[in-house]
């Protein structure tokens, strides 16, 4: 029955387009170039595992040691090197790690934001690619202050 459905549209000259195959969601675990990029789900195995343990009050690095866009995701919402995710620092630590990682803090969830706002026309994985694509081959803080907020440099 499905199949004469088909037929009938595309016999009325109605093209029947198919979604795009979905990207799938892989994670660095690392800024090293030789660091294994995981599964969403397994990111999320791996910062649970990570909450349960003592949380280091860990200063983050400059944002143009990051080499990618999932590099900021991950490390926003999943930690990298080790490190625990910035949204369990937040929470912990609250105003005062905050205050102490204010400036390279700034651009990071400027970043989030940017790729919340893309999720919502597209997945998580097409709006980090989408993203990853426009910084082509310049740093993440040219990416923000130029390419998404129009500064000049």
């Amino acid at each position: 029955m499905k199949n004469s459905w088909n037929h009938r549209r595309q016999s009325r000259g109605v093209t029947i387009h198919k979604p795009p195959p979905l990207i799938p969601l892989i994670l660095p675990t690392s800024v090293h170039p030789q660091a294994e990029w995981i599964t969403f789900n397994e990111a999320v195995s791996v910062a649970t595992a990570r909450i349960n343990k003592k949380t280091p009050y860990y200063m983050l690095p400059v944002l143009g040691n990051l080499p990618s866009v999932h590099h900021v995701y991950a490390e926003w919402y999943f930690g990298l090197d080790g490190n625990p995710a910035i949204t369990t620092l937040i929470e912990k630590y609250g105003k005062d790690w905050i205050d102490d990682n204010k400036a390279r803090l700034c651009r990071r969830k400027f970043l989030i934001h940017e790729i919340e706002m893309r999720e919502m026309q597209h997945s998580t994985a097409e709006a980090l690619v989408l993203l990853d694509g426009l910084r082509g081959d310049d740093g993440l803080n040219k990416l923000v202050d130029v390419k998404l907020l129009g500064r000049p440099r």
